[in-house]
């Protein structure tokens, strides 16, 4: 199997689109109960990277972008992000597109949605562990300004 063919089967839209439903789900748990749209491509690139993922199953709702990257192997992480975010933005859109068609969203500056899901419910450990890590990011993020996380995240743009 060459690494395009192990992409296609990673990072297809049906998947895709159920992280993105737990992380708009944990954002809308927020105060603001809505997630600023540039954000969503914070999403899955941080989600699939194996050491933020680690620490992201671990955190709360009392995380925050201060708190989660603390250590100096979590900052590094960051380094390469913003190549990150741009490889994933075609993989985020196909997983929108997708969660647009099972499910209503509203978006404008914002994205939201009222069938939100919990990852408790979830009986593949596996699969639960994803849904925690993207629901978690999802309402760290959603704490923060849009203006804010770009800052504390050294990312320069989306």
């Amino acid at each position: 199997m060459r690494a395009k063919d192990i992409n296609i089967l990673l990072y297809n839209p049906i998947w895709t689109s159920k992280i993105l439903h737990h992380f708009i789900s944990g954002a809308c748990e927020s105060k603001l109960g809505k997630l600023k749209f540039e954000l969503i491509y914070m999403g899955l690139p941080f989600i699939f990277d194996e050491v933020i993922f680690e620490k992201l199953i671990n955190s709360n709702k009392n995380s925050s972008i201060s708190t989660l990257f603390k250590s100096i192997e979590l900052k590094n992480q960051l380094i390469l992000m913003p190549n990150k975010i741009e490889e994933f933005k075609k993989i985020t859109n196909q997983g929108l597109i997708y969660l647009g068609n099972k499910h209503k969203l509203v978006i404008s500056d914002f994205i939201q949605m009222d069938d939100k899901i919990q990852y408790n419910k979830e009986q593949d450990m596996m699969k639960k562990q994803y849904f925690k890590a993207a629901y978690n990011w999802g309402q760290i993020i959603a704490k923060e300004d849009c203006k804010n996380i770009f800052i504390k995240l050294e990312i320069v743009n989306i």
